[in-house]
């Protein structure tokens, strides 16, 4: 059975990657930007500051080292700069407030399943697999893949184990479609991303694309400058026919977590998601997966 631990894995590389000096002056450099932001706020609308910035939401970054480390490393040691996106992480995390979220906040993308937590890779990452034969941008309702997105990379991120603080996604293009590459394709890409940037910085380990047709290259034109130099450059497209995609994924992946579309060896896709994200963390906890 696997080992969890809360959100976060203590023997991480990245905890010894940024200089402990910088992890103070960046955590100062938050809490003196957040005084000046109450200060601000208490004379004209006392509430509004607690709302965008939830004591519990300041704590996870503030408190947290390894989520410091991880903002100077993507802004490359940058302290106004790592302050800026730290603060963006915090005002985001509060307004979705994803654990008390009910999900008939994103019952739309949810009902589609297009996203699934789908066991570890080699190195203990866990990975999620986004198959667009059931992606359907144009019937969400708005914010409603922003939640949704949120929600995944929650449950990704809570099913982290000590061997590793990263995730792999695989995106399987199989049943791609011009439609997909339209204006609300572009905004959920752009919600997502965004998503991924502000608020799980220094997450993903290696973006796997697979069985991606032609018309995938318009959609990606607009989307690739939307996603930083340093995340882009881990977007793998696996080419050539199916052995030779799965061959790849095989290297580090064991095909026994991987579904038969994949070219794995589990008969059984993995279950769905139905619940709040609470329930959904205990099941996998649980080992129900």
């Amino acid at each position: 059975m696997t080992s969890f631990v809360e959100t976060k894995a203590p023997n991480s590389p990245a905890s010894a990657s940024a200089n402990n000096s910088l992890i103070t002056l960046l955590q100062t450099s938050i809490k003196n930007e957040l005084a000046v932001l109450l200060t601000k706020t208490q004379a004209k609308a006392p509430s509004s500051f607690s709302s965008s910035h939830h004591p519990h939401q300041i704590s996870l970054v503030v408190d947290d080292h390894q989520e410091l480390n991880r903002l100077l490393i993507a802004r490359k040691n940058n302290i106004v700069q790592a302050t800026k996106m730290g603060l963006e992480m915090i005002s985001l995390r509060s307004n979705i407030d994803i654990m008390n979220m009910p999900t008939s906040e994103f019952a739309t993308p949810l009902d589609g399943q297009t996203l699934r937590w789908s066991g570890y890779d080699k190195e203990g990452s866990p990975i999620f697999i986004c198959r667009a034969k059931t992606y359907a941008p144009w019937t969400f309702k708005k914010h409603e893949y922003r939640n949704y997105t949120f929600f995944i990379l929650s449950l990704i991120v809570a099913s982290m184990t000590a061997k590793s603080d990263k995730f792999v996604v695989i995106f399987n293009l199989a049943g791609f479609r011009a439609r997909m590459g339209g204006l609300a394709a572009t905004q959920c890409s752009k919600a997502m991303i965004d998503v991924v940037q502000k608020c799980f910085p220094e997450r993903c380990k290696t973006a796997f694309l697979v069985e991606h047709p032609k018309v995938f290259s318009f959609l990606w034109k607009m989307v690739a400058p939307m996603i930083n130099e340093r995340t882009r450059s881990k977007v793998a497209f696996l080419d050539g026919d199916a052995a030779e995609w799965q061959a790849e994924l095989k290297k580090v992946i064991d095909p026994a977590m991987l579904e038969l579309d994949m070219g794995g060896t589990k008969a059984e896709f993995y279950p769905i998601h139905e619940f709040p994200l609470p329930l959904e963390i205990e099941r996998i906890k649980n080992s129900l997966f």
